[in-house]
């Protein structure tokens, strides 16, 4: 997929405009397609010549790899109302899809700061912890009927061997996630995820971005830098 990768990168601001990642000063870098293994996704302006300039590149991609795309699996989204979006879906040989959808198990919406596109994915945690609290931590009661549970948390914390259910601590465990991102930021100088990061919040140093304080920007990357 490098030479796909490679052919999009070099039609990107020729022939198709992806969406932008600015900073308050309206600079940035413009995405216009990601890849995932075997999975593409383009981003583009809903019209035809967009439209044809992808199916072009596909096309070509596919007469130099010898791979093959397969348009019947392949999908057209719209972001909001695009009056058109019959023909240009007749013009890929795809289908039509509307958000919001899911890809690779995580929500893929348009508004991306609205609560709600996380229910599916709290629904599906809660029925996992629904079964594995039943299994793992057996309830008693008192004289007043009140339920409580039989094991200290803390206890449920220890390894194994240490008569624990080797459960790790979540805390912890979500902090060192957030620091393994710093981590990654000092050593994938050419990731295009930091480049996202930097043209939108600008380096402050080699080991990190400007900070953040208010409510511009995500809030996720605000929490790991801050």
């Amino acid at each position: 997929m490098e030479g796909l990768n490679s052919m999009m990168r070099t039609f990107q601001k020729i022939w198709i405009t992806g969406f932008p990642m600015n900073n308050r000063m309206g600079e940035g870098k413009d995405i216009c397609h990601l890849l995932y293994v075997d999975d593409t996704i383009i981003f583009c302006e809903p019209t035809v010549d967009q439209i044809r300039f992808i199916r072009l590149i596909l096309i070509l991609f596919e007469s130099a790899s010898g791979l093959r795309v397969n348009w019947g699996k392949s999908n057209l989204f719209q972001v909001l109302e695009v009056p058109q979006v019959l023909s240009l879906a007749n013009i890929l040989g795809c289908r039509i899809e509307k958000l919001p959808t899911t890809y690779l198990g995580m929500p893929l919406v348009y508004k991306h700061k609205a609560l709600e596109i996380w229910d599916g994915i709290i629904e599906k945690i809660e029925r996992k912890l629904a079964k594995w609290k039943a299994k793992y931590l057996p309830m008693g009661g008192n004289k007043e009927g009140k339920d409580y549970c039989l094991v200290k948390w803390e206890t449920v914390l220890l390894s194994k061997k240490d008569r624990g259910l080797g459960i790790r601590n979540l805390r912890l465990q979500n902090e060192s996630l957030l620091l393994k991102w710093l981590w990654r930021y000092i050593n994938e100088d050419k990731a295009l995820w930091k480049e996202v990061i930097v043209s939108k919040y600008g380096e402050a140093s080699p080991w990190c971005t400007e900070m953040e304080i208010d409510t511009y920007g995500v809030g996720v990357w605000r929490t790991i830098r801050n």
